[in-house]
C-alpha cells in the first residue's frame, strides 16, 4: 500500500513583492515623460530630449523586466 503524505512540498519559493514593485518603475517612468522631458533643448547625442530619454528607458525597461 502507497502512504499518503498530507504536507504537499511547495512549488517554489513565495513571491517576493520588490520583485513586483520594480515591474511598476518603467511605466512611472514613460507616464513622467511629459513632465520631465518636455523640452527639444538640451540636446543628447544630436537627439531632442524628449526622445533621448524616452530611448533610455526603454533601455531601462528591458533591465527592470
Amino acid at each position: 500500500m502507497s502512504q499518503c503524505d498530507d504536507s504537499a512540498p511547495t512549488s517554489g519559493p513565495p513571491r517576493r513583492r520588490y520583485s513586483l514593485v520594480l515591474l511598476i518603475v518603467p511605466v512611472i517612468l514613460y507616464v513622467l515623460t511629459p513632465v520631465v522631458a518636455n523640452s527639444v533643448e538640451p540636446r543628447v547625442a544630436g537627439l531632442p530630449f524628449i526622445l533621448a530619454y524616452t530611448i533610455a528607458v526603454t533601455i531601462l525597461t528591458w533591465l527592470f523586466v
